[in-house]
């Protein structure tokens, strides 16, 4: 027995973009989608062999878009970005070095940020061709919810800015007499 996956009546279209994708043997990610002109304006990011010429690649995404015209809505708009399948991001190794660069340069903003006592358990990882990056940083815990959301978000800024690579920081602020 053979299955083809299909989009299901009334789905949403991410899932029938994600089916149609599968049953073709495409990799896509970054799917987004919004109302332009009354009619939905479909973006999407389309992996393909790193050997592929820029014609066999439009082939394959002027392909994928017509069937998504198809199974959405005719009148719909497509942009689909062409990128080399399986782009690395790093390996464990750079990673775990990733991790103790962002928290080194964390712990050397105290002088900075004094209200900064220390900056922990930094965890690197990618998801979607994304780098994401958390952390734990110890505050005094009778700071205000405000400044300590001023501080990290301030901290996210600084990381982000030092490290270009890191899609997103999300600290994760926590009294520093329960750390």
């Amino acid at each position: 027995m053979h299955v083809e996956p299909r989009a299901r009546q009334n789905e949403h279209p991410f899932e029938t973009i994600r089916a149609i994708a599968q049953r073709r043997g495409l990799a896509v990610h970054e799917i987004s989608a919004n109302q332009y002109d009354g009619h939905l304006f479909i973006e999407l990011h389309l992996e393909v062999e790193e050997g592929s010429s820029l014609r066999e690649a439009h082939r394959r995404a002027t392909e994928l878009e017509n069937e998504i015209l198809q199974a959405t809505d005719p009148g719909a708009r497509v942009n689909i970005h062409i990128e080399p399948l399986g782009v690395k991001i790093g390996g464990a190794e750079e990673m775990k070095e990733l991790s103790r660069s962002v928290q080194h340069f964390l712990n050397s903003l105290q002088a900075e940020y004094h209200e900064l006592v220390d900056c922990h358990d930094v965890r690197v990882r990618s998801a979607d061709h994304k780098i994401l990056v958390s952390c734990h940083c110890a505050m005094d815990g009778g700071l205000p919810i405000t400044a300590v959301h001023d501080i990290t978000a301030a901290l996210e800024d600084r990381v982000k800015e030092r490290f270009p690579q890191i899609f997103r920081l999300t600290v994760h602020p926590e009294p520093v007499e329960e750390a």
